[in-house]
């Protein structure tokens, strides 16, 4: 990726008004790839930055247009390919599609170093003995199925709706590992929430992070938001300049939509556990 992206995806966040408020910027940090770094020294239960949901790519945006109608009688409802498709859809709308810096700026295939997207003889030998070998060629499987008749059905009877240079399998599983890797289970579905998932994860973190549903409540308004507090765990501010981390694992939310949040958990030790 070249800092003219980097660069091209800033100025889309600054057109729509989500840096003026933002205590965070993307920002490109050796050992941590392109991540959230801080502007200043946050302050604990600090809202460091809000995305409205209208900025959200979500499996939900599929409802009502011809791929969602076309997914749905194929009878494809896993909202993590749904998603995904969505994804490749915008990527085929190119330089139309509202999300076109955002997509510009997620990770490549090798980027991403995920065991789902090593060839086959690689994860065998890497993964041999653990349970995650079982587990990852399960949802391979399962995506081949999927793209079987999705291929079959949708993009070969449809090709200039559905260009085979991006509607493939080796598309398919890159967007379903960018969901997988980034998309949060947020509100009343899965979602890519630009900026915000430039957050690195790490279980040492000692910042926990929550996230909100702010603005006026209207259900897909262009006023709500989700934002995203942060609070660091050690009682200091983080240092500036300061590649944001938060720990594992995401945990999905329990209680009904309105007051529906997102917790990021402090790490084990901070727990006294």
């Amino acid at each position: 990726m070249s800092a003219d992206t980097l660069t091209a995806f800033d100025a889309w966040l600054e057109e729509r008004d989500l840096l003026a408020t933002a205590k965070v910027s993307a920002a490109r940090v050796d050992g941590f790839g392109v991540c959230l770094t801080a502007n200043k020294a946050l302050q604990s239960g600090e809202a460091v930055l809000a995305v409205p949901r209208r900025l959200h790519l979500t499996a939900k945006l599929a409802e009502g247009t011809e791929l969602g109608e076309a997914l749905a009688k194929l009878e494809i409802t896993d909202e993590s390919v749904v998603l995904a498709m969505v994804l490749l859809e915008q990527m085929a709308l190119g330089e139309a599609s509202e999300w076109a810096r955002y997509i510009e700026l997620l990770p490549s295939t090798d980027e991403l170093a995920l065991p789902l997207l090593w060839p086959d003889a690689e994860r065998a030998e890497l993964l041999e003995g653990s349970h995650l070998l079982g587990c990852v060629d399960a949802l391979l499987a399962d995506l081949r199925q999927q793209w079987a008749v999705i291929e079959t059905r949708l993009v070969q009877p449809n090709p200039e709706r559905f260009p085979a240079s991006v509607y493939r399998f080796e598309g398919l599983l890159w967007a379903t590992a960018i969901v997988l890797s980034r998309a949060l289970p947020f509100a009343d579905s899965l979602a890519l929430i630009p900026f915000l998932d430039l957050a690195n994860h790490n279980s040492g973190s000692t910042n926990a992070c929550s996230i909100r549903v702010s603005g006026d409540g209207t259900d897909g308004g262009a006023a709500q938001s989700e934002e995203w507090e942060l609070e660091d765990l050690s009682g200091e501010s983080a240092a500036v300049p300061h590649p944001l981390t938060v720990p594992h694992p995401l945990t999905p939310p329990t209680t009904p939509y309105r007051a529906r949040s997102l917790h990021l958990l402090p790490p084990p030790d901070s727990q006294g556990t």
